[in-house]
């Protein structure tokens, strides 16, 4: 029974960290863009096909459907100009939208292409208005990691030697690789390590007698975990090690030995050190 407390504890201190999560308004009307970044239309948009400094080449405006994903690469004081990557499954969009052909592909007599195609990419504007008013971000999905750091709170741990749950408190500092998993959302994987500050119990049971009176003491502990991020509500598991100081570190039946902690909604606060890199092809959608 006191074990399924501190399980259910566990839990409800993660979960607690979720709320203010709940019912967040999703009612942005803009999106703030940048050059280098992709995007795709939420609704089908008028795009004018233009020469890289921006100037009309004199075709015809054409209709890019919504999901069609484009970069922006450059902007005018009316207009961003954007570039689609191709599209790996849509020759014909590919060719209407990503790139035109300057000199076409050489074949031997059995078929096979001997000199590639020489393409060009094609480039459009769209008003700085309309853009910024139907499109969302579109990130590249298991790209170059990112750097997180930030603080991670573990509330209970499971100890394997004389195994039981403790109500042992860390706080500590961490620091790992993280990838995207999410095109559109941000949804990311951490893989953490940690420095850790401990408050741990002492009591008759996990030091075989020797304390009779139950206590608190400080410990130092490193940690080594994994957590599931989706929009701020987060997994994780972890495990690590800690150790008392001299004067107790004989007494624990803990001391250095491995835990094993697992919940909802750890509190980490990151931030990142690397660009993502555009998108280079899509799918049609």
């Amino acid at each position: 029974m006191k074990h399924a407390y501190l399980l259910l504890l566990s839990v409800c201190m993660g979960m607690a960290s979720l709320l203010p999560q709940v019912g967040r308004a999703q009612t942005t009307t803009s999106v703030s863009v940048a050059i280098g970044n992709t995007y795709a239309f939420t609704v089908p948009t008028t795009v004018t096909p233009c020469n890289l400094d921006g100037t009309p080449t004199g075709d015809a405006a054409k209709i890019a459907r919504a999901h069609y994903e484009f970069t922006i690469v450059d902007a005018t004081p009316t207009a961003y100009i954007i570039t689609f990557p191709i599209w790996s499954n849509n020759r014909a969009l590919t060719t209407e939208f990503a790139v035109k052909e300057i000199t076409p592909a050489v074949k031997n007599a059995e078929g096979k292409v001997t000199v590639p195609a020489v393409t060009e990419p094609l480039f459009f504007t769209v008003s700085k208005n309309d853009l910024e008013k139907k499109v969302y971000r579109v990130y590249a999905r298991w790209g170059p990691p990112e750097v997180s750091t930030g603080t991670v709170i573990i509330p209970v741990k499971m100890r394997f030697n004389e195994f039981d749950f403790s109500r042992d408190f860390s706080l500590g500092f961490s620091m790992g690789p993280r990838w995207r998993i999410s095109r559109r959302r941000d949804h990311f994987v951490h893989v953490l390590g940690s420095f850790n500050v401990n408050i741990v119990n002492l009591d008759s049971a996990n030091t075989n007698g020797r304390i009779r009176q139950a206590t608190d003491k400080g410990a130092l502990g490193l940690g080594l975990g994994g957590v599931l991020d989706f929009n701020g509500a987060q997994v994780g598991l972890f495990t690590g090690w800690d150790w008392l100081g001299r004067r107790d570190r004989n007494e624990w039946a803990y001391q250095g030995k491995p835990w094993l902690s697992m919940g909802l909604g750890f509190t980490i606060f990151s931030r990142t050190t690397a660009a993502t890199p555009p998108v280079t092809e899509q799918k049609q959608p």
